[in-house]
Order: structure tokens, then sequence, then C-alpha cells
């Protein structure tokens, strides 16, 4: 297992101890406030495209370290892994910007 690999294993770890301690606390808040349409289709997106990359994670990393069958190539799997998470980055910081000005 190479450092990259290594590093975004951390990486991945440090977003999910992230996700459990500030981002599931901070939007339980919110249930009852009434929030726009517009931001409420924006949370699901960020959430849902947020579980993707995690779950595309798991894969691309249990793929090179050949302990599932590639039913897809893990490396071309890393580049839109990659384009989904910085769409989930977007999004989220748009959503802290907005809800938490």
């Amino acid at each position: 297992m190479g450092k990259h690999c290594r590093l975004v294993s951390v990486a991945i770890l440090l977003q999910l101890i992230s996700i459990l301690a500030f981002m599931f606390p901070s939007m339980s808040m919110l249930t009852g406030i009434g929030v726009s349409s517009y931001l409420v289709t924006q949370m699901y997106l960020h959430h849902f495209a947020g579980l993707m990359v995690i779950v595309l994670f798991i894969y691309i990393r249990l793929a090179i370290a050949g302990r599932i069958k590639n039913i897809v190539d893990p490396f071309s799997l890393m580049k839109i892994t990659l384009a989904l998470w910085i769409i989930v980055f977007t999004v989220g910081l748009n959503l802290y910007l907005t809800l938490w000005e």
C-alpha cells in the first residue's frame, strides 16, 4: 500500500469523524426550522454525494488491495471520486456560509 493510499485513508477517516462530530449535530438542529426548498435540495445533494464518495473510496481501496473483484477499473473511479468530492466540498461550503453566516 502506497503513501497516497494511506494518506487518502486517513483523510476519509477524518471526514467520517467530522461528519459525526460536527455536521450531523448541526444539521440535526435544523429539523423543524423552516428553510427554503433550495437549501433542502442542496442538503440532500450534499448528503447523497458525500455518501457516494465514501462508498466509492471503500470500493477503490478494496479493489486495489485485491480483496474484491474489480467490476470497474478502480483507477478510473479515482477521478470521478475526486470530482464528486470537490462538488461535495463546494456545496458543503455554500451550505455553511448560507446557514451559519
